[in-house]
């Protein structure tokens, strides 16, 4: 596939305008951004360049007294959508170290107002941000959190077994979140030490494999887990939500057309696809796999089901109704179940 700088310049040279040309550096923004984590994004350094373009070219068009907002909507849900995906971005470059030295080979450096070149110190920033904001809080629950261990202690405390077990799950699952599945497997093969045939620990081993391009041990993982649950739906389901905190939703999405196709009736399904479709940015086949959800859910009686996927329904359509979304880009793709 062309890379990012080929395919900016094979469309520029057809552009009369610099607004065109804004226009047409968006719509490769949008496509390359969305796809980090997810397949070629391109090189990381013309990334980089090509939101520098896109931002001088929105200065200059200003001050000439152009009308921009369209455009600037555009160049901010992109700059929102690469600071979440900040982390993926780096594991693109290198690391950290990778980022610094594109920083430095540049003939000037970058100003501190494209902070696109800074994602490393604003991802640092904000975990002391999150750290300290905990901190915080800790004087004020302390209270709080002394009556309920003590209620806990005095009525409700599992064996230690249990404890042991769910506090490795916790690790494990926190790890998923964090892109670092080598930690989530340490974690797993310790909760295992305590509950050996925990289902959704061995689930998240095998989850984990899958992130760390161990297929073969994987497949073989998934297959005694499907023989251990003998409950196609709920497996697939529950692989679904791990690879959703795996930050894999392409592997979700698979596992809840699986689902559809095993049984249309499935509002499970449809509720796994819309989580799927959301984290992907497939808004309208998000919309519609929710929408689809709670009316299987509501006519199969599932009151839980229908609520949850109402309410994911409604903050969808909060996300897409937002002055800063450009629902013009937001084409429904092919392959809806």
């Amino acid at each position: 596939m062309e890379n990012l700088r080929a395919s900016i310049a094979s469309h520029i040279r057809t552009a009369s305008t610099p607004a065109e040309e804004l226009r047409i550096i968006l719509g490769e923004l949008e496509g390359r951004v969305g796809k980090l984590g997810f397949g070629d994004s391109g090189e990381p350094v013309e990334l980089l360049l090509a939101l520098d373009r896109a931002n001088a070219l929105l200065e200059e068009l200003a001050e000439r007294g152009a009308n921009l907002s369209g455009e600037r909507g555009r160049f901010e849900t992109v700059g929102q959508q690469f600071r979440r995906k900040g982390k993926r971005f780096l594991r693109s470059v290198g690391g950290r170290r990778e980022l610094q030295a594109l920083r430095a080979a540049q003939p000037r450096t970058p100003p501190a107002a494209n902070w696109w070149w800074y994602i490393d110190e604003l991802l640092d920033g904000e975990q002391r941000t999150r750290r300290s904001g905990t901190l915080r809080t800790i004087g004020i629950t302390v209270a709080v959190l002394a009556i309920i261990s003590a209620l806990y202690i005095a009525f409700l405390m599992p064996d230690e077994t249990t404890r042991m077990r769910y506090r490795h799950e916790q690790a494990a699952e926190q790890a998923l979140m964090s892109d670092d599945p080598a930690a989530a497997l340490i974690s797993v093969e310790e909760g295992l030490t305590y509950a050996p045939d925990d289902e959704d620990l061995l689930l998240l081993r095998a989850v984990a494999l899958v992130l760390l391009d161990e297929a073969e041990q994987a497949e073989i993982a998934f297959t005694e887990i499907r023989e251990l649950v003998n409950d196609d739906e709920k497996f697939y389901s529950a692989r679904a939500q791990a690879y959703m905190l795996g930050n894999r939703p392409e592997l979700a999405l698979e596992d809840a057309i699986r689902l559809i196709e095993a049984d249309p009736t499935s509002g499970l399904g449809y509720f796994q696809a819309g989580n799927a479709y959301g984290s992907m940015g497939h808004f309208y086949e998000a919309a519609a796999a929710y929408e689809k959800a709670g009316e299987l859910a509501g006519l199969a009686g599932e009151i839980e089901l229908e609520g949850m996927a109402r309410v994911q329904l409604a903050n969808l359509m909060m996300i897409m109704m937002s002055p800063q979304m450009d629902l013009g880009d937001l084409t429904p793709t092919e392959n809806e179940p």
